[in-house]
């Protein structure tokens, strides 16, 4: 979800009813290993099992959710109901709030990020050195 979730992010996930989730929202769902879930090479492996996954809600087809992860090329495929845990209302990094909108600098981003996986690889080595540097 680069570049508005980052690893290490904590996320704080309310439950509410299915009909109330819209687009633009980041949503917390349940995936079984090896479903078709796109991530990219520079995320964190998940082992065998069950695996969670926190993407944006692209649009509602009836009882399930479109969703797609920020710096991702296409649509997951549909999240049935049975699978929704929640909805993200806040993410915190470094002990901070982050916003949860898609604003203008996050979509350059992703564009950039969608077209790069050697971009994703460097943004994230960068982030964990300025996090130890801020650390000592």
């Amino acid at each position: 979800m680069l570049p508005s979730v980052w690893p290490g992010d904590l996320l704080t996930v309310r439950r509410q009813s299915f009909s109330e989730f819209q687009s633009g929202e980041i949503v917390l769902y349940e995936r079984e290993a090896g479903e078709n879930t796109l991530t990219r090479p520079y995320g964190p492996a998940s082992p065998g099992g069950r695996g969670f996954v926190a993407h944006r809600i692209v649009r509602r087809n009836g009882r399930q959710l479109i969703t797609r992860g920020d710096s991702l090329r296409q649509n997951d495929a549909p999240v049935d109901e049975e699978q929704v845990l929640g909805r993200v209302v806040c993410v915190t990094r470094n002990g901070r709030h982050i916003g949860l909108e898609f604003t203008r600098k996050r979509r350059i981003a992703a564009w950039v990020l969608r077209r790069s996986d050697l971009a994703g690889r460097v943004l994230l080595r960068f982030a964990r050195r300025s996090k130890k540097f801020y650390q000592t």
